[in-house]
């Protein structure tokens, strides 16, 4: 029985078109060329958008007098025009960070998967292009050299210029999560000593320790408990890593080794996790966005703040895994294919 290896298949552009078709169509009906809604009755935070409309609490009504008018059959209220004025600025707040919450998360999926180009400039698409399958070999590139910004006295990779990058690090993380993330990447790109992962990994309140246990192969015993100016995101760069920037690796070298089962399923398995991120991305959209079948559009559904809450952390989560196992399973098809490669 052959080892099935005629379906293995990489694109050599836009590596996730297929996988992240249905992504893409969803948000591209939601959002302009602009970056905001495409219905603007949802782009409330845009100046002058709430004077287009009248808003009350319906909660308060009870204040007012009502009247009953037969020939209408309907209960009137008579609301004093101060008390609209004075709710209105208060009420189009709150609905404009709500719905600009809900903006981000589209907008950061957006360009965290760098969906314009099918996820070319993605951490994923990066990995999936040091990955070569010619005939009958697999061939992967890795930097045997550090990578460094030329002229940067931070001796690093400016991971800022990766797509969708410095949103997810400096706006939608908090700061605290934001250090540790960077902690637990860096460690991953440096050393992968994870003694001193777990360091970074027991501070995580984000994802959960089984998660971290299943995606380093390794357990991670933990205790319980647990500046403003814009920077540039250095992250060193070890050898043997992916090339983040041919520019930037002054020694490429590549493995080379003929089809086995066992690498066959190590480029499977990291190709099922791309797969399995992507199929959770849509399920936060499908929490966020609703078809309407009568106007064959795309709307917003009605979410409290709570569920909102909920969804960012979902998605912060999300995230994270896409860059870990990014990185954790592109090293194990390296070491896997390192083991029966043809070159040294």
């Amino acid at each position: 029985m052959g080892l099935n290896s005629s379906k293995l298949f990489i694109p050599e552009n836009a590596v996730f078109e297929k996988d992240l078709k249905s992504i893409n169509s969803m948000i591209n009906q939601m959002l302009s060329e602009k970056n905001i809604y495409r219905n603007s009755k949802y782009n409330m935070f845009l100046k002058g958008k709430c004077d287009e409309f009248t808003i009350f609490n319906s909660k308060k009504l009870y204040k007012h007098p009502k009247i009953e008018i037969d020939k209408i059959h309907s209960s009137i209220f008579i609301i004093p025009n101060s008390d609209l004025a004075s709710t209105k600025k208060h009420i189009c707040n709150k609905i404009s960070i709500h719905y600009t919450r809900i903006l981000q998360i589209i907008y950061l999926i957006k360009y965290i998967y760098d969906l314009e180009n099918f996820g070319d400039k993605s951490i994923g698409g990066i990995i999936m292009r040091n990955i070569h399958l010619k005939d009958n070999l697999v061939e992967v590139s890795y930097c045997d050299s550090k990578q460094e910004e030329p002229y940067s006295f931070n001796n690093g990779v400016n991971f800022s210029n990766l797509s969708g990058f410095d949103m997810f690090v400096n706006t939608f993380l908090s700061k605290d999560e934001s250090k540790n993330f960077l902690g637990q990447f860096q460690e991953m790109l440096s050393n992968y000593n994870k003694k001193k992962l777990k360091r970074f990994i027991c501070k995580d309140v984000i994802v959960d320790n089984e998660t971290h246990n299943k995606i380093h192969d390794a357990t991670f015993q933990c205790q319980s408990g647990g500046e403003n100016t814009k920077k540039d995101i250095m992250l060193k760069v070890t050898p043997y890593n992916p090339i983040f920037s041919w520019k930037l690796c002054l020694r490429s070298k590549k493995r080379v080794a003929t089809y086995n089962r066992r690498i066959i399923n190590s480029i499977r398995k990291l190709q099922s996790s791309y797969k399995e991120n992507f199929s959770e991305v849509f399920s936060i959209l499908n929490q966020l966005i609703i078809f309407n079948k009568s106007t064959e559009t795309y709307e917003l559904k009605l979410i409290t703040s709570s569920d909102l809450d909920i969804i960012e952390i979902q998605m912060k989560r999300i995230i994270i895994m896409f860059f870990m196992q990014s990185i954790v399973e592109y090293k194990n098809v390296l070491n896997t294919i390192t083991k029966y490669s043809l070159t040294v």
